[in-house]
């Protein structure tokens, strides 16, 4: 282009081109063709190229001088305008239009190939995107096998020798004649143990049983400490939980009094809590582990049974009342006139030290990305020191979630020395309630969860709604027969300290999750199954769930941590993974716990068929057969693990009839990664010396 905007060219007028006309073009574009070498006979002969080649330079800038000077004759002449019609609308010559096309397919040429460029830098940062998570979904899946190696080798099973394929699907199984016993077994139970609690440190561990005792281990030498002995022996002793150091400790003396406390509840409605002290003033040993001094006594008593749990109310005002029994009693509610046969079961027991985005004012229901009023600075302070920190106990009583909090002593904070209030903590356990939710039906409003009051204390809260005595469409309700009352009983609950959600699995098979403010945000169900959520778990995270169903099945869930962030009022709760294969099919299972260290890349479950098996936690899709077996005893159904918090320890509890010497219950030691990894290199060292030893004695 640069040849026709050649200045000694326009240099007579302005720059202005005359119509050339079709003809012409093509005879410029043909002599250009031929110049730029398409015919391949002009390349051989360099001198007639170059001829060519001059010749069209020439008649290219004759052409545009000519029209140049035409157009300047045209406009000093006063003529119309180049370009423009007698109508003063511009006319593009034949000219213009070629150069437009050009124009036209340069700018197309230019779009596609920028096109192009994008989908070649699209598809490779795709490629990349795969390969990066291919990478790491190797690294997990190494980690994830590499600690299944670990646990499973604790439980004497070693899965590098379980390579043989079943003829039917071809899959890998782990034998039973593989699997070897390296449980170290304690005596201390009569009957079937239900529930399992380590301490804080793992050093002792709690169980509760069909006995209706307590019992305290040492887990380290699986020696029994204490038996703990105060339900009613007519009735199951449930669940049993160890709380935190930090649980109440702006209320009570755990430093000293309440140095170690425990609840356990029975079937019979009735919660225990039980402390003790610490052995010595130190508290420590001399591997720098709490001791206690087994002195256990029971601190106070909650008879369900005695709140007015089945929405049915009376003007008898609730009462404080103290029996004679050797511990302090302190019953909540009313006289019990129900019959001995209709208590409330407790299955669920918790000891929650701080519920995030929990407030006492139900009446501010604003989420995250909703503006609300200005605090005073003065009562936010006050407003963040009364109810911003709390510690409940989590407890449960047929289609009722209750929360409690120990009561504050009558003078805490009232008192101030240099400007600052005293705490004054109390010397008894008195429990009040902060609220109450009721689970109804699923058509009713926020799926049928219900904030109120039982007692009438703590919150301002109206009472339960009034349930219906019959099932809706004629459908049978829930239990059949068993449950003429057609109530929602609450089977299982959790609340995860990651996501600040509470979970309750109900036996309408439903899972529902309520934040703090107590609103149901999300409802899992299994579409097309009549069976039940036996039980479910959290991960550390709260974005992951397993929930146990009693057809045998274990199904993983996740959550999108930012839509119930802060309180928020909806979620959505995906399903990833159906594993089935490992439990007998259509026997329930128990329970369920995420495992192996920090990512939590292992699940085990268990259930009354008498095993314990292992999977891969993250594994999507449907999976048919678990990485390995850990136990299989069929004569004694699984009804309780737990896995300390530093993953050191797991006690194993069930079992069927006790004999002579009672049920045992079962303890596993897993020794460290680093100890496993280390001993590995050394076997393989000394494997490497022996070959070499062989070697130099065969030459």
């Amino acid at each position: 282009m640069d040849l026709l905007m050649d200045p000694s060219v326009m240099r007579g007028g302005p720059a202005a081109c005359y119509p050339c006309t079709e003809d012409d073009f093509n005879y410029i574009a043909k002599n250009h063709a031929n110049s730029s070498g398409e015919d391949h006979a002009a390349q051989d002969d360099s001198e007639a190229f170059e001829r060519d080649k001059e010749q069209y330079l020439r008649d290219l800038k004759a052409l545009y001088a000519a029209s140049a000077s035409a157009s300047n004759n045209q406009i000093q002449s006063g003529e119309t305008e180049a370009g423009i019609n007698d109508a003063g609308a511009y006319e593009p010559t034949p000219l213009d239009q070629k150069l437009d096309e050009i124009d036209g397919d340069y700018l197309h040429h230019q779009h596609m190939q920028q096109q192009h460029t994008e989908q070649l830098q699209y598809d490779e940062y795709q490629q990349l995107a795969q390969q990066l998570q291919y990478e790491q979904q190797e690294r997990e899946y190494y980690e994830s096998w590499r600690d299944a190696k670990h646990w499973a080798k604790a439980f004497g099973v070693n899965l590098d020798d379980t390579n043989d394929r079943d003829g039917n699907n071809n899959e890998t199984r782990t034998k039973k004649s593989r699997i070897k016993d390296t449980s170290k077994p304690g005596i201390g139970h009569k009957e079937v143990i239900y529930g399992i609690s380590f301490g804080e440190d793992g050093k002792y561990a709690a169980t509760a049983s069909q006995d209706a005792t307590v019992c305290i281990w040492e887990v380290a030498t699986n020696r029994l400490l204490s038996t703990l002995k105060g339900h009613d022996v007519k009735y199951e002793c449930l669940r049993v939980e160890w709380a935190t150091r930090k649980w109440a400790d702006s209320v009570l003396d755990r430093s000293f009094l309440f140095a170690n406390l425990i609840a356990s509840s029975g079937a019979d409605g009735k919660v225990k809590l039980w402390a003790c002290k610490n052995d010595d003033e130190s508290g420590r040993d001399d591997q720098g582990l709490r001791t206690i001094d087994n002195k256990w006594k029971c601190e106070y008593t909650l008879d369900h049974a005695n709140l007015l749990s089945r929405g049915v109310h009376t003007e008898e005002p609730v009462k404080e009342k103290e029996t004679a029994d050797d511990d302090d009693y302190f019953g909540v509610g009313v006289d019990d006139k129900k019959g001995s046969d209709d208590k409330p079961q407790v299955y669920s027991l918790q000891f929650i030290d701080h519920w995030k985005v929990f407030t006492k004012d139900l009446s501010q229901q604003n989420c995250s990305h909703h503006s609300k009023q200005k605090d005073n600075p003065k009562e936010l302070k006050e407003k963040n020191d009364d109810f911003d920190q709390n510690s409940f106990l989590m407890t449960s009583s047929d289609e009722f979630i209750h929360l409690w909090e120990i009561e504050r002593h009558p003078l805490d904070q009232q008192l101030s020395l240099d400007g600052q209030k005293i705490h004054l903590l109390q010397e008894k356990i008195k429990l009040k309630e902060v609220l109450s939710l009721y689970f109804g039906p699923l058509d009713d409003h926020s799926y049928g969860v219900t904030a109120c009051s039982i007692t009438g204390e703590g919150l301002d809260l109206p009472a339960p709604p009034t349930k219906s005595s019959e099932a809706k469409d004629g459908s049978v309700a829930f239990g059949g027969e068993r449950n003429p009352s057609n109530t929602i009983f609450v089977f299982d609950a959790a609340y995860s300290p990651g996501s600040g959600l509470l979970g309750v699995a109900l036996s309408d098979g439903s899972l529902r999750l309520v934040n703090g403010r107590g609103y149901c945000i999300s409802v899992i169900q299994l579409p097309g199954s009549k069976s039940h959520l036996t039980s479910f778990c959290w991960d550390a995270t709260g974005n992951r769930l397993a929930t146990c169903v009693g057809t045998g099945h274990l199904i993983t869930w996740s959550l999108d941590p930012e839509s119930h962030d802060k309180g928020n009022y909806h979620t959505a709760a995906t399903c990833t993974a159906i594993f089935e294969g490992g439990h007998q099919s259509g026997r329930p299972l128990f329970g369920s716990r995420f495992c192996g260290g920090e990512d939590e890349n292992l699940l085990i479950s268990w259930g009354i068929d008498g095993k314990l098996c292992l999977w891969h936690s993250k594994a999507s899709g449907n999976i048919y057969d678990p990485v390995a077996i850990l136990k299989d005893d069929g004569s004694y159904p699984i009804f309780a693990v737990e896995i300390s918090r530093s993953e050191r320890n797991l006690v194993v509890g069930g079992g069927s009839e006790g004999g002579f010497i009672g049920v045992p219950l079962h303890f596993y030691s897993i020794p460290p990664l680093t100890n496993i990894t280390a001993g590995a290199k050394e076997e393989q060292s000394d494997d490497d010396d022996g070959k070499t030893k062989e070697v130099s004695e065969d030459s």
